[in-house]
């Protein structure tokens, strides 16, 4: 997972805003770890869906969420299985 950032700045070369979206992400990840209850591997999860988010602004601003889910959903980023490029999709999708 930690090429999709450098995938994902290849075709959207001002990350301003989406790394601030992944440092939020990632601070709110570690800050509710008691709540959630999650082992740190699935912040990879995150910080992915974190920088994929807004890739479906390039589409249409209108419901760019489904575009960023079927970006996350079928670009084949890295090796992963499909249930992880569901879950991500999800995630850029909510």
């Amino acid at each position: 997972l930690e090429d999709i950032h450098e995938r994902i700045k290849s075709i959207m070369p001002d990350m301003t805003h989406t790394d601030a979206v992944v440092r939020i992400a990632s601070k709110l990840f570690d800050s509710l770890g008691s709540v959630h209850k999650l082992k740190s591997s699935w912040k990879s999860y995150l910080v992915a869906a974190a920088t994929i988010h807004d890739v479906g602004e390039m589409i249409s601003p209108t419901g760019h969420e489904e575009h960023s889910y079927y970006f996350a959903k079928h670009a084949d980023l890295a090796p992963m299985e499909e249930w992880e490029s569901e879950f991500i999709a999800l995630l850029c999708l909510y």
